[in-house]
C-alpha cells in the first residue's frame, strides 16, 4: 500500500491502468525505503505537527564507538519504523560491516508488511548525520 500522498499524485499521472490492476511490489518498497530515508534524516522536535517524529540529533564527535551503541541506535530505529508507518507488521534490524571512511554505521533491515510482502532494506548512517536508505 502506497503512502496517501503517494496515491494522490497516481491520481493526478497518467498512471491510472497501475491503479485498477494494484500496486506493484517494487512500489511498495520504493514507497517505504523513501519514507523510512525521510524519518531517519528528520530531527525530534523539527516537525510542529509530531514532535516526537524523526530520531534525536546524533553526536558523532563522541561517536558510536562500540557496538553497544551501534545496536542501541539501531534499535531506536526499528522502534520508530514501527510506530510512524503502519504498513510495517515486523522488523528485525542487524548491524553489517562498514568497508567505507564517510559510512558509520551500516545496517539491514528485514521487513514484513500487513500485505505479507517481506525485503530486506540496506541502510547507513554517513558521516556528515545523514542516512541512506535503499532496497538494493
Amino acid at each position: 500500500m502506497l503512502r496517501i500522498t503517494e496515491r494522490l499524485n497516481r491520481l493526478s499521472s497518467k498512471q491510472h491502468e497501475d491503479d485498477r490492476r494494484g500496486v506493484s511490489d517494487t512500489k511498495v518498497i520504493e514507497s517505504l525505503a523513501g519514507f523510512i530515508k525521510k524519518l531517519l534524516n528528520t530531527r525530534v522536535n523539527t516537525v510542529s505537527m509530531d514532535v516526537g517524529f524523526g530520531i534525536p540529533e546524533i553526536d558523532l564527535s563522541s561517536g558510536l564507538v562500540d557496538e553497544d551503541d551501534r545496536r542501541a541506535l539501531l534499535g531506536l530505529i526499528e522502534k520508530l519504523i514501527k510506530t510512524y508507518d503502519k504498513r510495517v507488521k515486523s522488523i528485525a534490524g542487524s548491524l553489517t560491516e562498514v568497508n567505507n571512511i564517510i559510512v558509520v554505521m551500516a545496517f539491514r533491515l528485514q521487513i514484513e508488511t500487513r500485505e505479507g510482502l517481506n525485503f530486506r532494506l540496506n541502510g547507513r548512517l554517513r558521516a556528515d548525520n545523514t542516512f541512506e536508505v535503499e532496497s538494493k
